[in-house]
Parts: C-alpha cells; structure tokens; sequence
C-alpha cells in the first residue's frame, strides 16, 4: 500500500515537491523514488545482518548515519530525512523530526536533491562525454583529502571479524 502512495504525486505535496509522475527503482537494499528534483531512499530490512529483520529504530538510526556520512562528500544532496506517517486521514509523508501529532511512524527516508542521469559516471563513461583526466585527479584529491582527515578506528584483526 505505501508502493502505491509513493508513486502518487499528490503524495510528494506533504514535502513540498510539485511533480507530475514519479519513477520508481529497487535495488537489493532499497527502494528510491524519483520525483522532479528530489529522491527518497527507503532502505529494505536488513535480513542478511539481522535475521530477525531491521526495527523502526535501528531503521532511523542507519538513515540519520547515512545522511551524516555523505553530507560530508556531497554536501548539497543529501538533504534530510522523512518519515512514512499513519495516522487518522491514512498514510502520508512529512520531514523529519515530525510534530507532536497521533501520526504512527512506519518507516524512514533519506531525501535527496535528484542529480542528472546524463552525469553519473557509469553514464558518462558508457555515453560519454569523456571523464576527462582533470576530472579524475580533482575526484581523487577530494577523496585524498577526505580519507586523510577521516578518525581511525582501534581495531585488530581479531575485532575485526567480530564487528
């Protein structure tokens, strides 16, 4: 049923996107929704790690991770989280953190601003035009600068393979 709501344009309203259709993908870990200019990123329960399914908590927790993660290397697109509410009218989405209301929180979102397809990199290199090399070497010199400023984690091999 919250498919079908999402598809819905009148549904992006509530989060202030104007749209007249919306696309839908799935992936292995995610649904993602793409509506004008913005995307929502609804993750799948994690089976694999947690056999006994993902909480609404555990939920929140890995879309608020997610969205401090890569704010820091895409800052501009990762714009906030919305929450998939139930309440008295139905279902409905809203940002995040939500008013004080009866609305029941089903699920979390990650919204996004929608980059153009024809720039994606598998794009580019697929359809071109070419990833010129100054492109290649500003990438690398931000994820230089990104991994040599990122904490280090004090772990052994050991402790490793117990995470």
């Amino acid at each position: 049923m919250w498919l079908r709501l999402l598809q819905n344009p009148a549904a992006w309203r509530a989060i202030g996107v104007v749209c007249d259709q919306v696309e839908t993908i799935e992936t292995h870990r995610a649904w993602v929704f793409l509506a004008a200019d913005r995307v929502l990123k609804f993750k799948k329960p994690c089976r694999e790690a947690c056999p006994e399914g993902s909480s609404l908590a555990q939920c929140e927790w890995a879309c608020r991770e997610e969205l401090r993660l890569n704010q820091r290397l895409a800052p501009g697109v990762y714009l906030g989280l919305v929450c998939l509410l139930r309440d008295a009218e139905g279902l409905r989405l809203a940002h995040a953190p939500v008013p004080m209301t009866d609305a029941q929180t089903l699920d979390w979102a990650i919204l996004m601003r929608r980059l153009p397809a024809t720039a994606m990199l598998d794009q580019r290199i697929t359809n071109g035009p070419a990833v010129s090399s100054q492109e290649i070497d500003e990438l690398a010199a931000v994820l230089a600068r990104f991994w040599a400023s990122a904490p280090r984690a004090k772990i052994d091999a050991d402790g490793f393979l117990k995470a």
